[in-house]
């Protein structure tokens, strides 16, 4: 499932906490959002985030998973598309 598809299928939840004037954001836009931010910032992010989730869970786990999809990488770009699940 695509964010597009996603932010469209919670689009009432969401807008319970963001501001979503023009509705949820296309496939492409979410492209750009992630094809400008810097691997190593998001990495440290996400470790971050997880880190706080997982104190604040009361000993819950959360099984996260990645994957690197085959045939995405561009040749003019240096990096494939990767995907993380929890």
């Amino acid at each position: 499932m695509t964010l597009e598809k996603f932010g469209k299928a919670k689009e009432e939840w969401l807008q319970s906490f963001l501001c979503l004037p023009g509705g949820i954001p296309l496939h492409d836009t979410f492209n750009r959002v992630f094809s400008a931010l810097d691997p190593g910032e998001l990495e440290r992010s996400f470790i971050e985030w997880t880190s706080a989730v997982a104190e604040l869970s009361d000993k819950e786990i959360v099984a996260i998973d990645g994957k690197s999809m085959r045939g995405t990488k561009r040749s003019n770009n240096k990096s494939i598309v990767h995907m993380v699940s929890a």
